[in-house]
């Protein structure tokens, strides 16, 4: 007899899956806001100094070092989310951080890593070919949207890291058959708004990360730097909103596994069809 992470789950609605995760994520805000709140401003150093380098491997340190920060953390916003339990700001570090840590880390290079080779696809194609724009750029999104998807249909594994399930990327594969697409939709209803706010920032503060001032260069990066206190906040808001997205998007994880296998108890109602 087949287990139930051996299966494939329900099929999840699409609307009363994304009611559910912002429901969550309201309810849990202050259990959430104290998860992250020691981290903080480790992470905003990272984003400072991801900020301040055109230098791709300390680029890649820094991003790892915020997915790390946001992996300990999400620890905590998955147990308050599916265990009911009252994170605290400076959690004893074990073995489930450092799994999640690398899993994290795992999954983010499945989406950054053939984005950021797209990329240089539109990048190289030249800028009066037009056409060659058009069709670097549809292979760009269409990259992004399949490495989203796998992601998608994987992640489901992290809440189990957290709570300590025997569950892994095979189940996390086979629970969320038939709900990849269901997903992408309601990750996309929740990551647009966000990505409208960090274009607003960008009218806002004229995208002021431009040029090279002697901060930068005083502690070693080539890039544009946080050379003023209107760079500074611009890099923190970015951050602020970062952070939202991360604490939304664990609580879709929560509740697309609460409600696709039997590994989580049941809270907040369901969402399944």
């Amino acid at each position: 007899m087949a287990t139930p992470s051996q299966v494939a789950g329900p099929r999840l609605a699409v609307m009363g899956t994304l009611k559910a995760t912002v429901l969550l994520a309201v309810a849990q805000a202050g259990r959430l806001a104290v998860a992250v709140s020691a981290f903080l401003p480790l992470y905003y150093a990272a984003a400072l100094v991801s900020a301040g380098t055109w230098h791709i491997l300390l680029d890649a340190l820094a991003l790892s070092v915020g997915l790390v920060l946001m992996a300990i953390v999400s620890v905590a916003w998955y147990r308050a989310n599916l265990l009911g339990e009252r994170p605290t700001a400076f959690p004893r570090l074990s073995r489930r951080h450092l799994d999640m840590s690398l899993m994290s880390l795992l999954l983010s290079a499945l989406v950054y890593a053939p984005l950021g080779l797209s990329e240089r696809l539109l990048l190289a194609s030249p800028e009066d070919d037009l056409r060659g724009e058009v069709i670097a750029l549809v292979f760009v999104v269409a990259v992004f949207l399949l490495a989203w998807y796998l992601y998608l249909r994987l992640f489901l594994v992290l809440p189990a890291i957290a709570l300590d399930r025997a569950f892994g990327l095979r189940d996390a594969w086979r629970v969320s058959a038939g709900n990849g697409w269901r997903l992408l939709g309601v990750s996309f209803l929740i990551v647009v708004p966000c990505v409208a706010v960090l274009l607003i920032l960008d009218v806002l503060f004229d995208a002021p990360l431009d040029d090279s001032n002697p901060v930068s260069i005083a502690i070693g990066l080539n890039g544009p730097g946080v050379g003023t206190l209107e760079e500074a906040l611009y890099v923190a808001l970015q951050s602020m909103v970062q952070v939202v997205l991360a604490a939304v998007l664990a609580a879709l994880g929560s509740v697309a596994f609460r409600d696709l296998t039997a590994q989580a108890p049941p809270s907040y109602g369901s969402t399944a069809l």
